[in-house]
């Protein structure tokens, strides 16, 4: 456990787990769901949003489909696995961290001192079993539409650790729509001035939710 990042070996880490790996220099990280097997269950942006500029940029280089969604894995036949239109897709751990290392994401910290955000939280994890199953349905069903600041890899994996999601008010009136966004039994758990709203909200209804809520 570190407070930069808490790096493990591959056998080190079992089903539910949320591993990330950090890319270029340790400037970001890309985030994923191990579902056993040698898998990973991700969010990136669907290879027909890529375009020539968004390619060369930060969102392709750490929420975008890496190696693993550009060929075909010799290794591992549902590497690259991704339904139209959607960014969850199934890459294998080789390719998830490309030539990087593997580090697991910590839950239930009593202390979140860290060095570098986005290595661990307070929240608890749901069990392994319902962290595995809400990443394949959102992989058959999708998780809205990408985004590199309002939903990307990170608030996937942690989506699918918890079943929450964190809303941030922008100022433009999105806070003031999420009750008429909000499925009916959907909980918004916290609003704490100034910071994001913290929203259960049923895998079910999720994909749904976030793409009315962040329309490309």
């Amino acid at each position: 456990m570190g407070l930069f990042s808490n790096r493990v070996k591959m056998s080190d880490i079992v089903e539910g787990d949320h591993t990330y790996s950090w890319r270029t220099l340790f400037i970001y990280a890309h985030h994923g769901i191990y579902i056993g097997n040698g898998l990973v269950i991700h969010f990136t942006a669907p290879p027909e949003k890529l375009t020539a500029s968004s390619t060369s940029s930060l969102s392709s280089s750490s929420s975008a489909p890496g190696r693993g969604q550009q060929r075909t894995c010799p290794y591992y036949p549902r590497c690259g696995n991704q339904r139209p239109g959607s960014g969850v897709a199934i890459i294998c751990l080789d390719c998830f961290i490309e030539e990087g290392s593997l580090y697991c994401y910590e839950y239930g910290v009593t202390f979140l001192f860290q060095l570098r955000a986005g290595t661990r939280t307070t929240d608890k994890s749901d069990p392994a079993s319902t962290v595995v199953q809400r990443a394949n349905y959102l992989f058959e069903n999708g998780f809205g539409n990408y985004d590199l600041v309002r939903n990307n890899c990170e608030d996937f994996a942690l989506y699918c650790k918890t079943g929450l999601l964190k809303v941030v008010d922008d100022g433009v009136g999105r806070s003031g729509q999420i009750a008429g966004f909000l499925p009916n039994n959907a909980i918004i758990v916290a609003k704490i001035t100034g910071r994001p709203y913290v929203i259960k909200v049923p895998v079910e209804d999720v994909d749904k939710f976030l793409r009315r809520l962040y329309r490309a």
